[in-house]
């Protein structure tokens, strides 16, 4: 794209990631916090569980936008990354709705 390599570096550097999409919030007595919030959906949900890879706990809910909640209910039951995360926290009516996806997968 005609930039050089010196260009790209220092511009990289500089590069702020979008807000609330795997945002870094702290680390805490050893525990990583990361903001995902952006993700409103099923799949976002799980790409960022997957791309983080080590996820303990998710905090999950807020307004119900009647989504169906199953393939992120599924993922957490049957898949490699899904399974490691050991605490589901929810909240709101979209936590109604996980609660329920999550009992009946």
């Amino acid at each position: 794209m005609g930039i050089d390599e010196q260009q790209f570096r220092e511009s990289l550097s500089h590069f702020n990631a979008l807000e609330h999409r795997l945002e870094y919030v702290a680390c805490v007595n050893g525990i990583t916090y990361i903001n995902d919030s952006i993700s409103t959906i099923p799949q976002t949900t799980i790409a960022a569980v997957r791309a983080l890879q080590n996820v303990q706990t998710l905090i999950l809910g807020g307004y119900d936008r009647c989504i169906d909640y199953q393939p992120l209910a599924t993922f957490l039951g049957k898949d490699p990354h899904g399974r490691g995360v050991r605490n589901v926290v929810l909240f709101g009516q979209a936590g109604k709705s996980i609660y329920d996806a999550l009992l009946h997968p």
